[in-house]
Order: structure tokens, then C-alpha cells, then sequence
């Protein structure tokens, strides 16, 4: 199902707080590692994944990451953002607006706009992660869960192809989806709209403005991997030193890369 972001606004869907009567009412149920619920046979979640994109990825490689999603996820309600129509869960279009951060944020915020649960988790178009991290329920409303372990490994030529740890991303969260709208609108208020491509560089965040919420670090048994192509935003990515060749789930990096580029 696609959407173009246009429409959505024209219908109100994204406006204010008339979101539906589950969304409205008191129906959200156990913190922990169980996102759902079964009312009268029907199941109920409580986490919505808000999936963003900026259409730049190899097509084949950008499916195979989705099909993933949907497997680990196990039918948890997916929101894409797309700048491009996709078919992957609801899918919002917004147009070709270029792949920057102030449009990248705006995106999240228009996917957590259309979500009708209690909490929210991001997902992208270059990373991998566990079915624990879509289970996971955060016990606080105001505060943002930063899920690790997180692992680069680079999918370019004349790189080694190793698992490289990275520090906390912004990126791979879960929380409270009232809570992260209410930080991303005061984050980009004031700020355009959208960004030209050509303005990437320009970053308009500081770090002590980027998700200015409350922070914890979950530690997770399988860790997030993301993988750095000659397609991503940026081109260069800080991490750790001391490559590691294999960890826990995905297996072998050389093997990996073999599966989603092949």
C-alpha cells in the first residue's frame, strides 16, 4: 500500500492527534519482550516499525534487508517512508527530496506520525536486526532505548570485510512514539521543510540536539549490523578498531556479504 505524503496531509492523517480509538484508548499492555496482545482472537501490537529510505540503495540488497524485517519482525505493523514507492508495509511516499540528515529525521517523524501504537522502533535501509530488537518494550515513556551491540561491516571494494563495533546510534531505537514525535518536532522546528541533496554536508544538528531525549543503552544477546556501501549517505563511518570475523546469529561477515549482495 503506498501513500504519497501529500495526500496524507491533505486528509489529515498526519495532523494533529486523531489517530485511531486503540491509539486513543487505555489498550497497551506488558512491558518486557512480549510487543502483543490477543483480544478476542485478534492479535494486538504494541510497537510499530517506522522503516525510512532515501531509495538509494541497490534494489536487490534494499529487498533482501526488507525481507528480513518482515521475518524477524513476525508481523509487527511496518510504516515505510519512502522517497520513492515502495511496496513494503504502509508505504509513504514523500518525493525525491535527497538523502541528508534533516530529511532523513524528517522522514522518521512523518512515519511515527502515521503509527497507531504505543511505542515506535526504527528500521533502515542498510541494517539488520535481530527479532529481539522489535520485541523489545521499553518500561519508561520518557526515555529513548538505544539498542546494542552494533556492528559496521563494509561492503565495499578494497575494504576489509569484517565486523567492526560502532558506538550508539540514534538511528536504532525504540520508545515511547508520543515522546519521540513531540523531541523530532522541536529538533527541526524552524528548519526547512526539506533539504536540497546538494545541502548534505550542511548538517543543521548538533549532537546535543539530535533525539534529545532521555537515554538508556539495552545490551542485547544479537547485535545490530549495518552495512556501509558505496551507495549510504555518507561514505566513511567512525568505529572501533579490531575487525572480528564472525559473531553471534549472523555468522561469518565474508559470508554475510555474500547473501545480501549476491
Amino acid at each position: 500500500m503506498c501513500i504519497w505524503c501529500n495526500d496524507l496531509f491533505t486528509n489529515n492523517v498526519l495532523q494533529g492527534d486523531n489517530y485511531s480509538s486503540y491509539r486513543q484508548g487505555d489498550h497497551y499492555w506488558n512491558h518486557g519482550y512480549n510487543g502483543s496482545t490477543t483480544i478476542h482472537g485478534k492479535v494486538m501490537h504494541n510497537t510499530t516499525i517506522v522503516y525510512y529510505t532515501h531509495n538509494r540503495e541497490i534494489p536487490s540488497f534494499e529487498k533482501k534487508i526488507q525481507d528480513t524485517i518482515i521475518e524477524e519482525s513476525k508481523g509487527i505493523p511496518i510504516i515505510s517512508v519512502s522517497q520513492k514507492p515502495i511496496d513494503f508495509g504502509k508505504n509513504i511516499c514523500v518525493g525525491e527530496q535527497g538523502a541528508n540528515s534533516l530529511n532523513t529525521w524528517r522522514q522518521i517523524l512523518i512515519g511515527c506520525q502515521a503509527a497507531e501504537t504505543k511505542f515506535v522502533c526504527l528500521a533502515e535501509s542498510d541494517t539488520l536486526q535481530h527479532s529481539s530488537y522489535f520485541s523489545y518494550i521499553p518500561e519508561r515513556d520518557d526515555t529513548h532505548y538505544v539498542i546494542m551491540p552494533l556492528f559496521i561491516v563494509f561492503a565495499q571494494r578494497r575494504k576489509s570485510q569484517s565486523y567492526y563495533r560502532k558506538n550508539a546510534s540514534d538511528n536504532h531505537v525504540i520508545a515511547n512514539r508520543d515522546c519521540i514525535i513531540d523531541k523530532l518536532k522541536t529538533m527541526l522546528e524552524g528548519l526547512p521543510e526539506w533539504q536540497k541533496e546538494s545541502d548534505y554536508e550542511k548538517n543543521p544538528f548538533s549532537n546535543s540536539t539530535v533525539l534529545s531525549l532521555k537515554k538508556e543503552i539495552v545490551t542485547l544477546p544479537v547485535g545490530i549490523v549495518t552495512f556501509k556501501t558505496d551507495q549510504n549517505m555518507h561514505r566513511k563511518s567512525t568505529f572501533h578498531r579490531g575487525g572480528i570475523h564472525e559473531i553471534p546469529y549472523w555468522g561469518p561477515s565474508r559470508q554475510l556479504i555474500g547473501k545480501y549482495f549476491s
